[in-house]
């Protein structure tokens, strides 16, 4: 898979290709209305409380999390991160957009919503090791996990795992706070927290041969 890092050109149109790819991921999951991915648990809270959509909240949170970042590593923060915004901006823009193809497809059966849910998961799982692989830029949350698994020495998955659960919980806090009940979080959420960080292991260690994550 080498011939994926071939140059910078290379690298960023499959950068590009996964971020659609983690849109397409974040659609299957939310059209199931079982709750969203983790990364999108707080915009889909504020989507469902306030007007904009959720790829405008998921922008809104990206650059709190470039921030993040930068403050974690300081002087170790390459300046070039900074534009994780552009495909922070394509990725919250493919967010509706496929949610608008998926909003009609009619799934009625619980057992359709949950099929429909971990082909949502086992997408997510492959763009992110993509990202990861071809290693040129990062969506602003995993540049934030990369961050944090960096300055703690812990795996990335491991790292994305703790931090989807946290996010899952704030999630439900803040709606909780804002509507008085429990929306847009629900066990489709929790099922994402848990695998979705395995799945990433897998095909980091299966088709993209990264043993830096065994």
């Amino acid at each position: 898979m080498d011939w994926m890092r071939k140059s910078k050109v290379t690298r960023f149109v499959w950068l590009i290709v996964s971020v659609i790819l983690n849109a397409l991921g974040t659609a299957m999951i939310t059209v199931t209305a079982l709750g969203t991915i983790p990364a999108t648990s707080i915009p889909n809270v504020l989507g469902i409380a306030f007007a904009p959509s959720i790829g405008t909240f998921t922008l809104a949170i990206s650059v709190v999390q470039l921030l993040i970042q930068a403050a974690l590593l300081r002087r170790d923060f390459p300046p070039v991160q900074i534009l994780q915004m552009v495909p922070a901006v394509v990725l919250s823009y493919f967010i509706d957009a496929f949610l608008a193809v998926f909003g009609p497809v009619p799934l009625d059966a619980y057992w359709a919503k949950l099929l429909m849910l971990l082909a949502g998961c086992v997408v997510q799982g492959f763009s992110i090791a993509l990202e990861v692989y071809v290693d040129v830029l990062y969506l602003p949350l995993d540049g934030m996990n990369k961050a944090i698994a960096q300055v703690s020495g812990r795996d990335f998955d491991v790292v994305k795992t703790i931090v989807d659960c946290v996010m899952v919980a704030a999630a439900a806090v803040l709606s909780f706070a804002l509507m008085g009940r429990l929306e847009g979080v629900r066990e489709g959420t929790v099922i994402a927290a848990v695998i979705c960080g395995l799945i990433v292991r897998f095909f980091s260690l299966t088709v993209f041969k990264d043993k830096t994550s065994a």
